[in-house]
């Protein structure tokens, strides 16, 4: 289904995100603070499968908007969640060095990740609507992987107290 984005629903949606992030950041800034970093991203990630889900079911450009505003909560989350956990995890004098390979990861996803849902659609491998759900998929199994993390690290912790 062909929901008619053009460039001014683009703009808006550009619009709507950054302006829903620089609001977050002043929620999430204190929030991280207080909580631990891998728990964090693993109930961001559940609510981030929001925006594929959405994306599956639209049928108008106004319908992305919520994926928009959950986009930009979220993602001003995500992006703090990880940065703490750079710093809680790494070693300090690794810290920049742990950061970097991150920022390049996700860099790495950010570019890639678009250009193979868009070969797989093109190929006819898979739909759009079957590519919003296989990554609705990986982010729900990337969350699960994060609190068996989380489980792991806290039996860690307690054997150490």
């Amino acid at each position: 289904v062909e929901i008619g984005v053009d460039t001014t629903w683009a703009g808006i949606y550009s619009i709507v995100s950054a302006l829903t992030m620089t609001v977050a950041y002043f929620y999430w800034g204190p929030y991280t603070d207080r909580k631990r970093p891998e728990q964090l991203v693993a109930i961001q990630a559940l609510c981030f499968v929001l925006v594929p889900i959405t994306y599956c079911f639209a049928t108008r450009p106004w319908m992305l908007l919520p994926a928009t505003l959950v986009g930009g909560i979220i993602g001003a989350g995500v992006e703090l969640s990880y940065f703490t956990g750079v710093l809680h995890f790494a070693p300090q004098d690794r810290i920049t060095s742990y950061q970097a390979l991150f920022l390049s990861l996700m860099g790495l996803r950010g570019v890639a990740g678009p250009f193979i849902g868009a070969a797989l659609q093109q190929s006819g491998v898979l739909s759009a609507k079957s590519i919003f759900v296989l990554s609705a998929a990986i982010i729900v199994v990337s969350a699960i992987i994060q609190a068996m993390g989380m489980r792991k690290c806290a039996g860690k912790e307690r054997l150490l107290q």
